[in-house]
């Protein structure tokens, strides 16, 4: 076996040490990565089963029950209102809250910036910030009680949703 020149030895190391380089430039330092937020969905469906006339109100009294709770959301991010914050990393996010019986959740990690959220016809605009989790509600009633002068009247076509984000983390879209 030949000992390695000195010269040959010099090139092998500055290869190495340029190829290292070049590989590690790719990422942004530690401390600049964005190393997002934990949001945490959860869905509750009811449906309304059963209307009665409030005896000495001219309300309506529902009487309601679980219903599947499985649901899709997209979350798409908006444009980096400053522009030392990177967007180009942060891509649309599908998420599908799993099958259950009144009710249904799942968490995901995103990076932090301004997101929108789409949930069966709901638009929510988000802040989030990193390292700080966030708690979305969503929430379905499928029917409704309506007075008539001879009683309640249940209309099962009538469906109200809404997305519940605390003001903290609510933004424009």
């Amino acid at each position: 076996m030949r000992p390695r020149s000195h010269t040959a030895s010099l090139a092998t190391l500055a290869l190495i040490t340029f190829a290292g380089t070049t590989s590690a430039q790719k990422q942004p330092p530690s401390s600049l990565r964005n190393r997002g937020t934990v949001l945490r969905f959860s869905h509750i469906h009811e449906r309304v089963t059963r209307c009665s006339a409030a005896s000495a109100q001219a309300t309506c009294e529902e009487k309601r029950a679980k219903a599947g709770a499985a649901t899709d959301l997209t979350l798409t991010p908006l444009a980096a209102e400053l522009v030392s914050e990177p967007t180009e990393s942060r891509q649309p996010q599908h998420v599908t809250l799993p099958a259950g019986s009144g009710s249904s959740s799942i968490e995901t990690r995103v990076d932090a910036g301004h997101w929108a959220l789409s949930w069966m016809g709901q638009r929510a605009g988000l802040q989030l910030a990193e390292g700080r989790p966030l708690n979305i509600r969503l929430t379905t009633t499928s029917g409704r009680c309506v007075r008539l002068p001879t009683g309640c009247k249940r209309e099962d076509d009538f469906v109200r949703r809404q997305v519940n984000i605390p003001p903290e983390f609510q933004a424009g879209e």
